[in-house]
């Protein structure tokens, strides 16, 4: 028989003694057993202590050494289904000869058990016993005794009917869960009984959450509804979370009953769910509840008919609004229904037909019908017409607004009427204090006399055609706030704040802006201001306005109407347009009114495109001299935009180019471009423009990818030296590609250069000489910086020779490597090991015992680049230093960088009984060995916090079971499910759990495939960290190099991806 069906059988043997308490008695006295260390090695073939937690373990004197002083901390008691992994279980030890149990449990005290008074004696009492020491019905300890009691059968559920009569707030919830894992009907009805008694909050709350987790299909949406009436706010939260998870019209009829109960948060919730069902049964329920006598509740049902789409509704709510003029409760609230459907649709409904009826109501001592009747008649007279007659518009509807919005007149519905009075106060106002009364006060003892109410309409003649705003915001996508004006509002808007950047347009731009938006309706009372969609979140919205008149039209989230996205197309292209005014040089024009005066004229006449450019590119170039280096990100981006035309491009524009670069302190993205650009430049010297090839890097948004006439050397070294003294070392990269456009002879007199860097950059071009001839030519020149006065130039150098595998100076580096001394030595060491070959192990070796430091790293760091498999059993024997020694990093790195050929090497230190298992399973695991996944999980048993261990076990299984309650047995029941010698099905499972369809195996072997690039891209970019990740160490994999770490999730991620997969793709037809 196997150890594992040994174990099994005796696992059952100790469960079905354990159910049978009638054999089982208590000890006498408590019995300690000295616990074992977490991770402590044993003896070879000696498995580890299983863990224990279960009852028959406590029972039998199997404590972990702190006894039942334990008790309130915690019970040891098992997890449902939970079993130590094969790797490290054993046979349980006998139990010690049982005893009498113990008498504590009797000083259980029920309340009118329902089924026996008798308390429950042996293990089951012991369990409620300890349970009776916790105070939170949140506590661990609640679930585990839930979990023992269960495991007792008959004698933990008799124990559970007498824990449900308990006044101990755990208890009753520990019980409650044992009968419904494990009781019947009856038991059932017992819990529903005790959920609906009398008890303290948080109580009444738990059984409620047990209840739907343990028993959801008897947790039936009728049970729901009558807990919707429950006298405890908490009890009817729980019901209506879950009522909102199942949601049907077969739900209707007992939410019907929920509509009717005594408690007003309880119909409130009801009227919540049957919102959200669509169809006409639940359209008559809301409109049942418009006559509730709770304001909050019959608002409610208003708010919710609001947004439906009946198309009958109108008419009903009409009918009983208008029908008995507002004597019924429904019927006040169905005019106040109607209102909130004006508001939220922007379509009339109400109309010069209802106003008789509305002044008679404005005239009711009821607060709140003619607080309702007010702001029906506000909007009725904003969709007028300017001549239609609404003398009532003026005075009496503003002054009962008022009236409701200051609270100088109160109501039980006031909170029914305040927002509807404070929207149509400031329509007819052009104000807009919210619900700040006393700010509407002052606003109308200032301007009531003189107060004539706002229309829908906005009249814009002739005159005003130059006074116009359009202010363009958006929140939605890419952030936009600019303001659009006339000629004639130029002064006035460029000297106040507004949002954004301020844009004049000409007097023909301001004539075309008006007839569009006259065509588009939105001058016209038909086309209502306001918001379509959600009030809160991402939005869009235009606001047309002159002097003091305006409409605002807004649209949530990307979604428009056919004329508001042709106005906004419009307003865009009128803004590029005049893109030239963002440009101020601030030298010659100190304000934006002087600069847009004095340059109007120009831009206003008729002019070709190209000569627009042109004009524009000089502003941009001005502006770029004087502004500050943090406002200098969009001219340059103009510049990339402008270039893209060949016509643009100019000699000599280079001046003003290298100028701004040598403003730069940091190698940043607007730097690079800056560089790009007068990279293109200097090239326009020898002939038509073009750029650096793309895998260049430099000049990333202007480059075609084609090359052509080398950069003139005169501009080249020019541009190199003027990078050098901005960006330093950080500038190196940039100085290359400069120096290798200017041609190879250039780049053999910068090293030359009396610039340190120059030389340095040269000697690394001059390195990567790609024919032997060419290694010939420049091997005099390196030699001289071999041997140059300035120790970063001899290091770069040696460094460079060895990186390129650069023979000729293969004895050169050889001797640096044994005799030159510190910094060079070492970096000749490191050279040795990139060059490889003959010789380079040997001094190698003899520098790694050198007993100085830095050169026994550099001569590790040399090893790992020579990639000797030879070197395997050396690394492992540096690498058990631990992450301390400064040999670690090295040693692991050659590690990785052998690959296949350490991991025979890698296997042994991990499953031996050294302190290099835990480094050596990590370094396995991370390149998706699978003969580690059982080595993970044994560290993880024997440390449970050991984080780094449980982090590479997700990312290897591609399972994330850190949450579970004993993530250690989960992680072995994972293991007897799979197979267990190929990480690659793991990753096609991993994906398939979170819905992403992975490629055969194939696709994803080791050559891969277009398809299996797809999906691993696909897969690194959600939110998953383990898969994430998984999928970038198989990208790796495929790109043969290190990748670097993902950004974060959301775009900066999905281009990352995006530039990989454009990198990769063409080796996957």
């Amino acid at each position: 028989m196997s150890i594992r069906s040994l174990l099994a059988t005796l696992v059952c043997v100790c469960s079905a003694q354990l159910a049978a308490h009638a054999q089982l008695e208590l000890p006498k006295t408590p019995v300690g057993a000295t616990a074992k260390p977490a991770g402590q090695n044993l003896p070879e073939g000696k498995l580890p202590e299983e863990r224990r937690g279960n009852l028959a373990g406590r029972l039998a004197g199997e404590l972990d050494g702190r006894g039942a002083e334990r008790s309130g901390q915690e019970l040891d008691l098992p997890a449902p289904g939970s079993r130590p992994p094969p790797a490290v279980r054993r046979a349980p030890d006998p139990a010690p000869e049982p005893s009498a149990a113990p008498a504590a449990a009797s000083s259980i005290a029920p309340v009118g058990a329902p089924l026996s008074t008798d308390a429950p004696r042996g293990a089951a009492g012991f369990v409620l016993t300890e349970l009776r020491k916790v105070r939170d019905v949140d506590h661990r300890l609640v679930d585990q005794a839930s979990q023992s009691l269960i495991q007792l059968g008959a004698d933990g559920r008799a124990a559970g009917r007498y824990a449900l009569a308990s006044d101990h707030g755990p208890t009753i919830v520990a019980g409650a869960r044992v009968l419904l894992a494990g009781g019947d009907e009856r038991d059932f009805e017992l819990v529903v009984a005790r959920i609906k008694s009398k008890l303290a909050p948080a109580v009444s709350s738990g059984l409620v959450r047990g209840l739907i987790d343990i028993d959801p299909v008897r947790a039936s949406p009728r049970l729901m509804c009558e807990l919707l009436g429950h006298a405890q706010g908490t009890v009817r939260a729980a019901a209506y979370k879950q009522l909102s998870a199942h949601l049907s019209e077969d739900t209707l009829p007992y939410l019907r009953f929920a509509l009717g109960c005594e408690q007003s948060d309880g119909r409130y919730r009801a009227v919540d769910l049957v919102a959200a069902i669509p169809g006409e049964q639940s359209t008559m329920l809301l409109l049942e509840r418009l006559k509730d006598r709770s304001a909050q509740v019959a608002y409610r049902a208003a708010t919710a008919l609001a947004l439906r789409d009946d198309p009958n509704l109108d008419g009903e709510l009409l009918g009983r609004a208008f029908k008995l003029q507002w004597v019924l409760r429904e019927g006040e609230y169905a005019l106040v229904t109607l209102l909130e459907r004006e508001d939220t649709r922007l379509r009339p409904i109400l109309g010069p037909a209802h106003v008789e009826a509305l002044l008679a109501g404005l005239e009711r001592g009821d607060s709140f019908v003619s607080g309702v009747c007010a702001a029906a008649l506000a909007g009725i007279g904003f969709r007028a017409d300017e001549g239609a007659p609404t003398p009532w518009l003026d005075r009496e509807v503003p002054m009962r607004l008022l009236r409701v919005v200051s609270g100088q007149e109160f109501s039980n519905d006031y909170s029914a009427v305040l927002g509807v009075a404070s929207r149509r106060l400031a329509l007819i106002s052009g104000e807009d204090f919210g619900s700040n009364g006393p700010a509407w006060l002052d606003w109308w003892a200032t301007h009531g006399k003189e107060f004539r109410a706002a229309r829908a309409a906005l009249s814009i003649g002739e005159a005003d055609v130059g006074r116009i705003e359009l202010a363009v915001r958006s929140t939605a996508g890419r952030a936009e706030a600019f303001t659009l004006v006339g000629p004639d509002a130029a002064a006035a808007a460029l000297a106040s704040a507004h949002a954004g950047e301020v844009l004049v347009l000409a007097p023909s731009e301001a004539q075309s802006l008006v007839e569009l938006a006259r065509r588009e309706g939105l001058l016209s009372s038909e086309r209502l201001p306001g918001t379509r969609g959600r009030a809160d979140g991402a939005a869009r919205s235009l606001e047309l306005g002159v002097g003091k008149s305006s409409k605002l039209f807004r649209f949530a989230g990307d979604a428009a109407e056919p004329w508001f996205q042709r106005v906004w197309d419009a307003a865009a292209a009128l803004r590029e347009h005049n893109a030239w005014q963002r440009y101020r040089d601030t030298g010659r024009f100190a304000t934006q009114l002087e600069w847009w005066s004095a340059d109007r004229g120009w831009w206003e006449a008729s002019h070709s495109e190209l000569e627009r450019k042109l004009r524009l590119k000089a502003c941009v170039l001005a502006a770029l001299a004087t502004v500050p280096l943090a406002e200098r990100d969009r001219p340059v981006r103009e510049l990339e935009a402008l270039y893209a035309d060949d016509a643009v491009v100019d000699a000599n524009d280079f001046a003003a180019l290298a100028a701004r670069i040598g403003d730069e302190n940091a190698a940043n993205d607007r730097a690079k471009r800056l560089i790009g650009l007068a990279t293109r430049a200097a090239r326009s010297l020898g002939g038509p423009a073009a750029f650096l090839a793309p895998e260049s890097g430099v000049g990333a948004g202007v480059e075609s990818g084609v090359e052509s006439a080398p950069i003139d050397a005169t501009l080249a070294n020019e541009l190199a030296l003027v990078i050098a003294k901005s960006l330093g070392t950080s500038g190196a990269g940039y100085i290359a590609r400069v120096l290798a456009a200017s041609g190879r002879d250039n780049v053999r007199a910068a090293a030359a250069s009396e610039t340190p860097l120059l030389r340095v950059v040269a000697a690394g071009e001059l390195a990567r000489a790609a024919t032997d001839e060419q290694r010939a030519a420049d091997w005099p020149v390196l030699e001289k910086l071999l041997a140059d006065p300035v120790p970063p130039v001899q290091i770069a150098t040696v460094l460079a020779l060895g990186e390129n595998k650069f023979e000729p100076a293969r004895t050169s580096i050889l001797l640096l490597a044994r005799m030159a001394e510190g910094t060079l030595r070492a970096a000749a060491l490191e050279a040795a090991g990139r060059l490889g070959g003959e010789g380079a192990f040997d001094a190698l070796m003899i520098a790694l015992s050198d007993g100085d430091e830095a050169l026994e790293v550099a001569a590790a760091r040399g090893l790992a680049s020579l990639a000797d498999p030879e070197t395997a059993p050396l690394f492992t024997s540096l690498m058990v230093m631990g992450p301390t020694s400064p040999l670690y990093t090295p040693a692991r790195d050659g590690l990785m960088r052998l690959g296949a050929a350490a991991h025979d090497e890698l296997l042994r230190a991990a499953r031996g009984t050294g302190s290099a298992r835990r480094e050596a399973a990590l370094l396995l695991g991370e390149q998706n060995v699978p003969e580690s996944a059982p080595l993970l999980m044994t560290l993880f048993t024997e440390s449970p916090q050991d984080g780094k261990v449980a982090s590479e076990l997700c990312i290897l299984t591609c399972v994330d079971l850190r949450g579970d309650a004993d993530p250690a047995g989960a992680w072995w029941d994972w293991w007897d499910t799979v197979v267990h010698d190929d990480a690659v099905a793991w990753l096609r499972q991993g994906a398939e759990r979170v819905h992403v369809a992975p490629p055969t195996a194939e696709a994803l072997g080791r050559t891969g495939t277009r398809e299996g690039l797809e999906f691993l891209c696909a897969l690194a970019a959600r939110a998953e960290p383990h898969l994430a990740e998984r999928a970038r160490r198989e990208l790796g994999k495929l790109a043969g190099r290190d990748i670097g770490m993902l950004p974060v999730v959301g775009p900066e991620r999905d281009a990352w991806l995006a530039a990989l997969r454009e990198t990769l793709a063409p080796r996957f037809p």
